[in-house]
């Protein structure tokens, strides 16, 4: 239970933190996406009110020429207004005023009224365009006794439009510090699903290390327990050895029970051999790894077994190596008696 209650926690901590960041991704987009609109909003509202103004100078100078135009120009030029012209109905431009950007700076058409206002933003920068019918709509409001001549000029307003181009400084900044929050967002989803990863990682890390160190503790006390069951066997076999050789000893040959005998000594014999292979599977120490002579440690355990049927052939033996001779020279020789055996 507490390895599957910890392998639900790590997949839980997982998917919530991935499920953080992608939350905290879909609120910058929803922000940025909603503060475009806003900045569209903000400079629709200042079109309007900048074509207002043009609308307002023209009528007060009761004229459409070059002339107009810059004054108007020269009095909304705080206000950001950089351009003023008026286009006729195949697009022909009948006066105007100020500095054009270039035609390849605007973007699509932001929105769009079958002919009616129309606002368009820069690519880069802060410039926005409005073009707009010039006479008011049917709904705009208007004196109710206007004198001839006005009459007439609002007459000649019918079938133009006008063209302004300004600086919509604030929308741009609403523009970018959505951007910057959009870009915040990105940053803080990655790191939240790097964090995500990592600690996962780390958690199943942590958990097979948990997991070897259960393992090292009952293998240490498997090797205690073998040792202490080696220990208390090896004395009940000497004595039941001990016996059975006196036992052997007594009985002559072709004896009743002797070869019953013979049978409890062979197998004392090998219980005693076992018991001591099992205290020296759980001797425990630290290897002592120090410079040697592989070949050395090769002869000595060849002298050691001590049998003319071994051979040694040294020739591509290293000069040196890093290893713990007596532990070495123990397997060389439990190897070669087994060989030998076989």
């Amino acid at each position: 239970m507490p390895r599957i209650s910890t392998h639900v926690a790590r997949w839980g901590l997982l998917v919530t933190t991935l499920a953080m960041g992608m939350a905290l991704l879909g609120t910058g987009i929803s922000g940025y996406l909603g503060a475009r609109e806003t900045s569209l909003a903000v400079t629709r509202a200042a079109a309007a009110d900048l074509v207002f103004a043009v609308r307002r100078d023209l009528r007060g100078a009761g004229s459409l020429d070059v002339d107009a135009l810059k004054e108007s120009l020269a009095e909304l030029e705080d206000r950001g207004v950089k351009y003023i012209a008026i286009l006729d109905g195949d697009e022909r431009v009948v006066a105007a005023a100020g500095a054009q950007a270039d035609p390849g700076t605007w973007q699509p058409a932001a929105q769009r009224d079958h002919g009616g206002p129309r606002v368009q933003l820069a690519r880069s920068g802060p410039r926005a365009r409005l073009v707009s019918p010039l006479a008011p709509g049917p709904g705009a409001r208007r004196p109710r006794f206007l004198p001839p001549r006005f009459e007439a000029f609002r007459q000649r307003l019918h079938g133009l439009r006008l063209t302004v181009e300004f600086d919509a400084v604030t929308a741009q900044t609403i523009r970018r510090r959505a951007l910057l929050t959009l870009v915040v967002s990105l940053a803080a989803a990655g790191l939240l699903a790097l964090a995500a990863v990592v600690f996962w990682r780390q958690s199943r890390r942590a958990e097979a290390a948990a997991a070897q160190l259960e393992r090292d503790r009952q293998l240490r006390a498997l090797g205690e327990m073998s040792a202490v069951l080696g220990h208390e066997l090896r004395n009940p076999l000497a004595s039941l050895k001990g016996h059975a050789q006196l036992l052997l000893e007594k009985l002559g040959a072709g004896q009743p029970g002797r070869r019953g005998a013979e049978i409890i000594v062979r197998e004392a014999v090998r219980l005693e051999g076992l018991a001591a292979q099992v205290l020296e599977f759980v001797r425990t120490g630290a290897v002592d790894r120090r410079d040697e002579d592989p070949a050395a440690v090769a002869r000595s355990a060849a002298q050691t077994v001590g049998d003319a049927r071994i051979s040694l052939e040294l020739a591509a033996a290293p000069p040196r190596f890093l290893l713990d001779r007596a532990r070495m020279e123990e397997v060389l020789v439990n190897l070669l008696r087994n060989a030998l055996a076989a």
